[in-house]
């Protein structure tokens, strides 16, 4: 699963932090492997607010993946 983010200005995430958050939170699958900042999600005639085009229009500034951090959700361990 993947989780597109628009941080507010001049705010800093700690993606290990949000993951533990998740971990905590929620159910093992939904928990998301990727993390992606981007500044704003396109809008389109048949999806005002789709993520979708986000990750195809090239906007990317930030993207995280927790297996490359060696994070693990619990599921990933039996």
């Amino acid at each position: 699963m993947k989780v597109w983010i628009i941080p507010a200005p001049g705010v800093e995430l700690d993606f290990a932090e949000l993951l533990r958050h998740c971990l905590e939170r929620l159910p093992y699958f939904a928990v998301p492997r990727y993390f992606e900042l981007i500044d704003e999600l396109p809008k389109t005639a048949s999806a005002p607010g789709s993520e979708v085009p986000a990750a195809r229009a090239g906007q990317r500034r930030v993207h995280w993946d927790r297996e490359n951090h060696g994070m693990r959700s619990p599921a990933e361990d039996w």
